[in-house]
């Protein structure tokens, strides 16, 4: 349990950490305007997307639940 929550914490950590890199990197690269704004925030609403996923991912395998046979593993699979 203690090992499956330390995975919870550095993997919304580490998504936490690519959500603001993306977001400096695209703006800074392409100018603080709409078209950096926009392409920053759309890869860091997909990292977090990614995070999530693995993180409903993580939490079924956890509880030892099939992924498939779950409302959370029918959206998130």
């Amino acid at each position: 349990m203690v090992f499956n929550v330390t995975i919870l914490f550095f993997t919304l950590a580490l998504g936490f950490c690519f959500y603001k890199l993306c977001f400096i990197f695209f703006t800074s690269f392409l100018g603080f305007n709409f078209f950096g704004i926009g392409l920053g925030f759309y890869f860091a609403w997909v990292a977090m997307v990614m995070v999530v996923r693995m993180i409903v991912r993580q939490s079924l395998f956890a509880v030892g639940a099939s992924s498939r046979f779950t409302i959370l593993g029918f959206f998130f699979d």
